[in-house]
């Protein structure tokens, strides 16, 4: 019985932030109005007196606040940048081992766990992919199968880079390579080809990532995933 596999096929794409009072000063003597009280009654109209420090007052009411505001947001955004900070860890190693695909699509499969990569390759049969998986810490390592096309039967799957950040996790990059030299002759058909590519990491493994495989005709199939997520996600490059 042909064992279903669980995979996922990928987009194609064309290439790679106090209160302060005022004080009112004594009223006057309503029974000894001169001039001069008229004069002062009228300097306090323009500015100079009990007006003009109730405005200043609400002046620095504002200002209070408005610092108060900012520190408490300034605050909260340091507070929620520290929480979605994720250190990954830099690339220790890694190893792969190639095989003969089954299927004549792009897929990249992410294994979360032992049963998973083995009941994946049941059908497979190869000694390196079987060292590779009994190998895999699958709590520290990343293990994850890249299949597709080559154009003629020189056509091998090999990893072109494998990068890590803080931002965006891990990058893993394939590519459909003809590695035949020059007076090699190649057989003239359509291989299906299967990398899996275990890789350690000097730290803590990234929480989210992304592959690219390109294919035989130069054509790039993207992939992105986060490991709290229950699936996995394709993307158009």
């Amino acid at each position: 019985m042909k064992q279903t596999r669980r995979r996922v096929l990928l987009g194609v794409g064309t290439g790679t932030a106090a209160v302060l009072a005022g004080c009112l000063g004594d009223s006057p003597n309503p029974a000894a109005g001169t001039d001069d009280d008229d004069d002062s009654d009228d300097t306090d109209d323009n500015g100079s007196g009990d007006d003009t420090g109730d405005d200043q007052s609400d002046e620095g009411d504002d200002t209070a606040e408005d610092t108060t505001d900012d520190g408490n947001d300034e605050e909260s955004d340091s507070t929620d940048d520290d929480t979605e900070t994720h250190t990954s860890g830099s690339i220790a190693d890694y190893s792969t081992a190639s095989y003969n695909a089954t299927d004549d699509e792009t897929s990249i499969e992410r294994f979360r766990g032992r049963d998973d990569a083995e009941q994946y390759f049941t059908d497979i049969g190869n000694d390196q992919i079987d060292e590779l998986i009994e190998d895999t810490d699958f709590d520290a390592d990343l293990l994850a199968a890249l299949e597709t096309q080559g154009t003629n039967g020189c056509y091998e799957l090999l990893v072109e880079s494998i990068e890590t950040s803080d931002e965006d996790g891990i990058d893993l990059v394939a590519r459909a390579v003809d590695t035949s030299s020059d007076d090699e002759v190649c057989t003239d058909h359509i291989p299906n080809l299967g990398l899996l590519v275990r890789v350690v990491f000097d730290g803590e493994m990234p929480n989210q990532g992304s592959y690219r495989v390109i294919d035989g005709w130069g054509e790039e199939h993207g992939y992105s995933w986060a490991s709290d997520s229950e699936s996995d996600s394709e993307t158009d490059e």
